[in-house]
């Protein structure tokens, strides 16, 4: 199916996973719900959001004012849950169990997860995403890599499955006595500098860079098991989205901050010849992933050393950082170039609003082809800003006014 097709009702309710709950990011329980809010077509789709949070509250505000949703368009839980989907169980269940008995509605989950699917249960409508045990074998950076004594956790290995994709060296570690024995495979092997990355992260959540032999020593797994994975000489970095077994977007530049995803730049500045390494990788293993199963949303992650593209991420199970930038702009800017990227907001959201509005840079759905929008404005919390352009120069320029503003 395709779930941005225009029939189809949307209703997003995007809960953190369960495993962010170990994580050191307190505020995605707010953010991840709140980023796809400005998705909400009026008069057509629905969201649910965690309420009593005051910072949603006055960002719900500002989609309504600017986007011209209803107020009937918009669900809120108590927001006493870190799961949003188990406060949906719990105080929204019957109500949407009514609403979603017509076939027109689509419902669309950051994740497929035990908590989604208790609440969903008896639902006649369709859900776009992958099942909890598909997410659960691909869904990781697990299956890039055997653990050292050549066992597949997972198992499948891409590199097996796959074998024309470029991967780095590497290898997937559940314990100290593992980690200790991929240290020393990738030392003998010359590998001198290292990445430390959790399995289960997001956005460059948890990885480290490893040097010494005691980094390895002190490291206690805060976030389960990982993979130790040589650092390549990283050119550029780059992604791909993808719904079900169908790209999504094209290629996608990626700003990264040391580890840390930060945003994204559409279309790619890659030279054509990557750019075909890096869609016949894809094709490749959405070839093999449908043959699987995969349905729902996720992307893969390249990095570029001497012009030849290695997969170093499988975001598998769930929407990525860049599918709500590109939704909104298949949405109101459709022929536009696209930059995001990560905020700190410290002002209101209508304060920043209003500064963008009178220096004449603010993009204003369905009347502007360029400017900057906030896709999530949760401020002390998160930010995301979206600019729209006729050429990378404009939306350099953008940024920058759009930072002064902040």
């Amino acid at each position: 199916m395709n779930p941005l097709d225009p029939r189809y009702k949307r209703l997003w309710c995007h809960s953190p996973r369960p495993e962010y709950m170990l994580d050191e990011d307190w505020a995605d329980r707010w953010y991840i719900p709140a980023r796809v809010l400005p998705l909400v077509r009026p008069g057509s789709d629905m969201i649910v959001l965690p309420g009593g949070n005051y910072q949603t509250g006055k960002f719900v505000e500002f989609v309504r004012e600017v986007i011209g949703l209803k107020e009937r368009q918009i669900l809120q839980t108590s927001g006493e849950d870190y799961l949003l989907d188990q406060g949906i169980r719990r105080e929204l269940r019957s109500d949407l169990s009514r609403m979603l008995k017509s076939p027109e509605w689509v419902i669309m989950p950051y994740s497929i997860t035990p908590q989604f699917q208790e609440w969903t249960a008896g639902c006649c409508c369709s859900v776009f995403g992958d099942d909890v045990e598909f997410a659960g074998k691909y869904g990781n950076k697990g299956i890039l890599h055997p653990t050292p004594d050549m066992t597949t956790p997972f198992g499948e290995l891409v590199g097996d499955c796959v074998p024309s994709v470029n991967i780095p060296r590497g290898f997937t570690c559940r314990n100290q006595d593992e980690l200790y024995a991929a240290w020393e495979i990738l030392a003998r092997a010359g590998v001198e500098s290292l990445l430390l990355k959790p399995i289960f992260g997001a956005t460059g959540e948890g990885i480290r860079s490893v040097v010494q032999r005691e980094e390895v020593a002190q490291y206690e797994f805060p976030m389960g098991p990982v993979i130790l994975e040589e650092r390549l000489r990283a050119s550029s970095s780059c992604s791909v989205q993808f719904n079900g077994a169908r790209l999504f977007g094209g290629i996608t530049d990626q700003r990264v901050q040391e580890f840390a995803w930060e945003g994204n730049i559409v279309p790619t500045h890659l030279c054509s010849c990557v750019q075909d390494e890096i869609l016949q990788a894809t094709n490749e293993l959405l070839s093999w992933l449908g043959a699987r199963g995969l349905a729902g949303p996720g992307g893969f992650d390249f990095v570029i050393e001497d012009e030849v593209p290695y997969l170093v991420d499988m975001n598998l199970g769930r929407f990525t950082g860049a599918h709500a930038p590109k939704i909104f702009r298949d949405l109101y800017a459709s022929n536009s170039m696209l930059a995001s990227w990560k905020i700190e907001p410290k002002k209101s959201v209508f304060q920043f609003w209003d500064t963008l509005v009178n220096r004449g840079i603010a993009f204003r759905p369905n009347f502007s082809s360029s400017g900057v929008f906030p896709l999530c404005y949760l401020p002390g919390m998160w930010g995301m800003l979206l600019a729209f352009g006729e050429s990378e120069a404009e939306l350099e320029s953008l940024r920058q006014e759009a930072e002064d503003c902040l």
